[in-house]
């Protein structure tokens, strides 16, 4: 974007908020207040509706502007540029694995429900900053660029969502105009994640919690009065649908991605404890995500998984289960072989016999060799004493 555009922009966009004012102000002289028909409420109300949707579109075009200019200003090749570190926003940041982030993130929440909620300033910053992150996805999208900040917008959304609810609890108001606006931007952030340049970037666990939590807002909002329109109307609701659908689209997704580890190895001949040394540890960690993966899902109503995609799910196990079989840990074994085995027993409560025998037999007596070999030695009694 040149500067001259830039300055045309500025200057169009200062005679717009002026022009704006100048309505608001001769509005308060001319205001009768007198009762309007039918016809004229129903109108107002399509108008404000208009405004709204002009209101995200303007959010949104300001936070394409901004990041052209940004980019502008570094003057760096596009490919550079998706390969450097970017400033790291304190409000975009996940922290652990992407079960555990989720998990417990949202465990804490509820614990959180009891204590103070967040205060309404501290709400529309986040807000703002939802909006800022789902104009630079949608601008991002639009260039074509593969490096896509979707999946900071998806966090920031799931933020908010926690927010309001968290004020619907407490009974603390809720701006219209702010639940409009986050209305409008959920559903604009719904469509980019639908995108399918995107969709393998995208955090699953993610859209679920958000998916869970809209659930909650909207079962709220009908319950309690006072509540903003925008909290429970047919675009929200639209728009859970839309991202419930998303889930449903990628939940099959990492049992996908271990069957092509998988398959590969199994092919290869005979295997031993050193070719699958390295793959069994990041299949133990993938595994462990997928249990928990699939109860999230189940959680938002999800279809159940089909037999096909059991007897895929049982043939990766059972390979996991014969890799485990083959290495040699005589060393104390990794935390994730525990967590895996806790995980794979609950799943198993859950859902009977999914996982198989071998796996938990093979994982609990691997653990049993390695306390054993790492226990310490009984001092034996002097004699005499």
């Amino acid at each position: 974007m040149s500067l001259a555009t830039l300055q045309a922009l500025q200057h169009q966009l200062s005679l717009t908020v002026d022009a704006a004012q100048q309505h608001i102000k001769a509005a308060t002289f001319l205001d009768t207040s007198a009762p309007c028909s039918q016809e004229a409420s129903e109108r107002f109300h399509e108008l404000a509706a208009e405004i709204e949707s002009v209101q995200t579109e303007l959010q949104a075009l300001v936070a394409a502007v901004v990041t052209q200019t940004r980019q502008n200003r570094v003057a760096i090749p596009t490919e550079t540029l998706e390969l450097t570190t970017e400033t790291i926003d304190p409000m975009d940041v996940e922290t652990g694995t992407e079960d555990e982030a989720v998990q417990a993130n949202s465990e804490k929440q509820d614990i959180d429900q009891g204590r103070n909620p967040p205060s309404p300033e501290e709400v529309a910053t986040r807000l703002q900053h939802f909006v800022l992150k789902t104009g630079e996805a949608s601008a991002t999208l639009e260039a074509g660029m593969r490096r896509n900040k979707s999946h900071v917008a998806l966090t920031a959304c799931r933020k908010v969502t926690d927010n309001l609810f968290q004020l619907m609890v407490s009974k603390v108001p809720i701006n219209e105009a702010a639940a409009c606006l986050f209305r409008d931007t959920a559903g604009k952030l719904a469509t980019i994640l639908a995108d399918d340049q995107v969709a393998g970037n995208m955090r699953g666990m993610c859209v679920v919690h958000l998916v869970k939590k809209l659930g909650n807002v909207l079962e709220l909002a009908d319950t309690l009065t006072g509540i903003p329109a925008a909290l429970s109307d047919a675009v929200l609701r639209s728009t859970r649908l839309k991202l419930k659908k998303y889930a449903e689209t990628h939940s099959e997704d990492l049992l996908t991605m271990m069957e092509k580890t998988v398959l590969p190895i199994q092919k290869k001949g005979k295997l031993t404890g050193r070719r699958v040394e390295g793959p069994v540890k990041k299949l133990i960690v993938d595994f462990q995500q997928e249990m928990n993966r699939y109860k999230h899902f189940q959680m938002i109503d999800v279809p159940q998984r089909s037999e096909e995609r059991w007897k895929v799910f049982k043939e990766v196990a059972e390979a996991l289960a014969k890799w485990i079989g083959l290495t040699s840990m005589t060393a104390t074994p990794p935390n994730q072989l525990k967590s895996m085995l806790r995980a794979a027993k609950r799943f198993n409560q859950e859902f009977p016999d999914r996982v198989p025998v071998l796996l938990l037999r093979n994982v609990g007596m691997r653990l049993r060799i390695c306390r054993r070999r790492h226990k310490p030695a009984k001092k034996s009694k002097t004699p005499g004493k």
